[in-house]
C-alpha cells in the first residue's frame, strides 16, 4: 500500500512553537522513506522548520488570502495525501479543492465533511497528542504501522564541534509584548539576583543574558545582567544566541520549545496557557504552574481589569523560591561534570 503514496502534504501552522512540534512527525515519515511537503502559514513558520532534526523535502507557505491562490499553490506539488495538523477550516478546504485524494485531522469545526477520515476530541490534549492522532488515521488507513512520536528535536546545520563562548550563558526571555506572556518586572528582579548568587557560589562562570521583543522591560533589567540583545536579532540570531547557549528562564513563547529542541536546560512559566497542552516534552524542561481557576484562559489580555487583586495572578505569584532551588539543583549538576 505504501507505494500509492509518495508525497505527503503536512498542513502545519502560523506560531513558532506550534510549528517545532510538527519536527516529530516530519521525521518519523522522512525517516520512513516518504516525501514531505510542510505548508505553512508564515515567513517566520517557515524559517523555523529549516532548523528541523530531519527537513522536509519541501517547505511552502500558504498566505491564507485567497482560496484560489493557496489551492494553485498545493496542487501544484502533486501531494497525494494530505495530514492537516492544524484545525483551520481554511486547511481542510484547500486540500479537498487542491484535489489530494485522501486527507485526514481532527474534525474540528464542521470541516471532517472535506476529510477522508477524522476524529473527533472533546478533551484537550497536548499539541503532540494531536499529531500522534492524525498519524493514526493515517496508519488505519493505509494499513501502515509507526511508533509514537517523540519530543522535538533541532539543529543547526553548520554547526561546529568547537566550543562556543556562548554555551555558557543564561537566558533569560523577557515575553512578548502581549500582557499574557509579560512576566512581572519584580518577578524577574527577584530571579536575576537569586540566579546571580548561586552563580557566583558556585564559582562556575555563566553570563546572564536578556533576550525577547519587550525593549520596556529590558531597559529596567539591564543593571542585572552581563548582556542585553533585546530587540537586537532577527530571527536566525535569535535561534543561534538560543542554541548557543546553557539553560533559558522563559514564559511560554517560541523560546521555551526552541531551548528545549537544542536540549538547553528550560525553566518555564506557564500562565494563560497550560503546559499540559502546550507545555516542553524534553526531559531538561522543567515547568511550575499557579493553577489559578482562571488558568488557562488563552486570552491574549487577562480577564480581571487592572485595579483587582486578581490581575495577572498567574505571573504575579510565581514561587521565584522553586525556579531558584531547581537552577541551584541544575548548577551543581554542571560542577560535578
Amino acid at each position: 500500500m505504501k507505494q500509492s503514496v509518495k508525497k505527503i502534504a503536512v498542513f502545519s501552522h502560523r506560531h513558532l512553537g506550534d510549528v517545532i512540534f510538527v519536527e516529530p512527525l516530519v521525521r518519523l515519515l522522512e525517516e520512513r522513506g516518504f516525501e514531505t511537503v510542510l505548508f505553512v502559514r508564515s515567513a517566520p513558520a517557515a524559517k523555523m522548520a529549516k532548523y528541523f532534526s530531519l527537513k522536509p523535502k519541501k517547505i511552502v507557505i500558504l498566505k491564507g488570502k485567497s482560496y484560489k491562490e493557496d489551492c494553485r499553490i498545493v496542487r501544484a506539488e502533486h501531494c497525494h495525501v494530505a495530514l492537516l495538523l492544524n484545525f483551520s477550516l481554511w486547511a481542510a478546504l484547500v486540500a479537498f479543492f487542491s484535489g489530494i485524494p485522501k486527507r485526514f485531522g481532527r474534525n474540528y469545526e464542521m470541516r471532517g465533511i472535506f476529510l477522508t477520515k477524522s476524529y473527533k476530541t472533546k478533551k484537550s490534549m497536548h499539541a503532540l497528542e494531536y499529531h500522534e492522532k492524525t498519524l493514526e488515521l493515517f496508519n488505519r488507513y493505509f494499513q501502515l504501522t509507526f511508533s509514537k512520536l517523540d519530543e522535538p528535536k533541532l539543529l543547526i546545520s553548520n554547526e561546529k564541534d568547537e566550543k562556543k563562548e556562548g554555551e555558557r550563558r543564561i537566558l533569560f526571555q523577557l515575553g512578548t509584548t502581549r500582557e499574557s506572556k509579560k512576566i512581572p518586572i519584580s518577578i524577574y528582579k527577584s530571579l536575576l539576583v537569586g540566579v546571580k548568587k548561586i552563580v557566583s557560589a558556585s564559582g562556575k562562570k555563566f553570563s546572564l543574558v536578556l533576550c525577547g521583543d519587550d525593549e520596556k522591560a529590558s531597559k529596567e533589567l539591564e543593571a542585572f545582567v552581563d548582556e542585553n540583545f533585546v530587540g537586537k536579532t532577527d530571527l536566525e540570531g535569535y535561534v543561534h544566541l538560543i542554541a548557543e547557549s546553557k539553560a533559558i528562564f522563559s514564559p511560554d513563547t517560541s523560546a521555551v520549545h526552541i531551548g528545549a529542541g537544542f536540549g538547553l536546560k528550560v525553566f518555564g512559566f506557564y500562565g494563560s496557557t497550560s503546559e499540559k497542552d502546550y507545555g516542553p516534552l524534553s526531559k531538561e524542561a522543567l515547568v511550575f504552574s499557579t493553577h489559578f481557576e482562571c488558568q488557562p484562559c488563552y486570552k491574549n489580555d487577562c480577564l480581571y481589569v487592572a485595579s483587582d487583586e486578581r490581575h495577572m495572578q498567574c505571573f504575579k505569584k510565581i514561587e521565584v523560591k522553586k525556579y531558584l532551588e531547581a537552577f541551584r539543583l541544575w548548577v551543581e549538576e554542571q560542577k560535578a561534570h
